[in-house]
């Protein structure tokens, strides 16, 4: 709702937004990487989204942005998408921009006041699970992060390549409602 109104000769609008508030707790983990570094999340939450067009998507940013593999899990209402190649906060943002994932999920930092994107890995409902690895044709060696690999593998029972990880174990996991 949009509310205007006069005050000492300027007109002055307020917006007021109403969201339902949860209580489910869920656990997830953020894509910063403790040297500051960044993994790719991209959040499709979407269940009219059809998954070759995420593909199609997916394919596209790790051509242009010269990527390794990207894991697709899906969601209780779309897809996720987990890439473990660590870029600087620039590259992940361009990254962002270039694709067509979720605007709330991309404005994140802007409402928390946190440059962190988190997943979560438990379920509201229903928990997470990998329908397609996507693999690039082309030998892309980036760092990748250990941390982010470990969880992943011990959450979703499922081996990820580990070509030229890092040595960092430590990793945020997070707790929030949603």
């Amino acid at each position: 709702m949009r509310f205007y109104f006069d005050f000492l000769s300027h007109r002055l609008g307020a917006v007021l937004e109403l969201k339902r508030i949860s209580n489910i707790e869920v656990v997830g983990y953020s894509n910063r990487c403790q040297d500051g570094k960044y993994i790719i999340f991209l959040d499709y939450d979407s269940e009219k989204l059809d998954r070759s067009w995420i593909i199609e998507e997916l394919r596209a940013i790790m051509r242009d942005f010269y990527l390794s593999e990207f894991y697709i899990l899906q969601t209780e209402h779309g897809y996720h998408a987990v890439c473990f190649d660590k870029l600087s906060l620039q590259g992940l943002i361009e990254i962002l921009n270039y694709s067509s994932c979720d605007y709330n999920f991309k404005s994140v930092p802007l409402k928390y006041g946190r440059l962190v994107w988190n997943l979560r890995f438990t379920a509201k409902h229903r928990k997470p699970f990998i329908v397609q690895v996507i693999k690039n044709p082309v030998l892309i060696i980036r760092e990748k992060s250990k941390a982010h690999i470990d969880i992943f593998e011990q959450r979703f029972k499922r081996k990820v390549n580990r070509q030229n990880q890092d040595n960092i174990s430590t990793l945020c996991l997070c707790k929030y409602n949603s």
